[in-house]
């Protein structure tokens, strides 16, 4: 099973716009002889054919990069994976599952229904896993629960102040 992580499509305008731009600062630098700044500018030229894609699959959780076919992977095994954080507010309508190695945490967004499906899976992969996977309504009653706090905060500031009111 592969699922694929949803990524921000950018705005069709937005490489072309970067590539004529970077190609344009890099010419102006090398004709002021500033060839520090044009090296600069050819890094962004390259980043404009930049691509990256998350996968989720049963080794285990993979980013692969890509420039001009050139395919360069992060990979992380199960075995390597200690928690697994579902966030729903974040990604909304999405699910964006935050999934960590020791100290270091990456994200992958997708779809609600394939949530059960990637925890299911890192649980068979690795019981070992910390998951939590809070549903909408314990998300709400953990919300009720802080103003509920946040209300009994007040009314015991309220009466501090009514005592101190009396007393003077």
């Amino acid at each position: 099973m592969i699922i694929k992580g949803i990524e921000k499509p950018r705005k069709p305008y937005v490489r072309p716009t970067a590539l004529v731009l970077a190609c344009l600062f890099a010419f102006l630098e090398c004709l002021k002889g500033q060839y520090g700044y044009a090296a600069f500018m050819v890094v962004v030229v390259l980043a404009c054919f930049f691509d990256k894609e998350h996968i989720i699959s049963e080794d285990g959780v993979d980013i692969q990069y890509s420039l001009f076919g050139a395919k360069s992977h992060n990979y992380w095994s199960w075995d390597e994976v200690t928690t697994i954080h579902a966030d729903r507010k974040t990604a909304a309508p999405n699910v964006m599952l935050h999934i960590s190695k020791d100290v270091v945490t990456r994200p992958f967004v997708v779809k609600p229904s394939q949530v059960d499906d990637v925890l299911r899976l890192a649980g068979e992969k690795n019981p070992k896993i910390y998951m939590e996977n809070k549903k909408e309504e314990e998300l709400r009653e953990e919300r009720e629960k802080a103003a509920r706090m946040r209300e009994a905060r007040e009314a015991q500031k309220k009466a501090i102040r009514n005592n101190r009111k009396k007393k003077k």
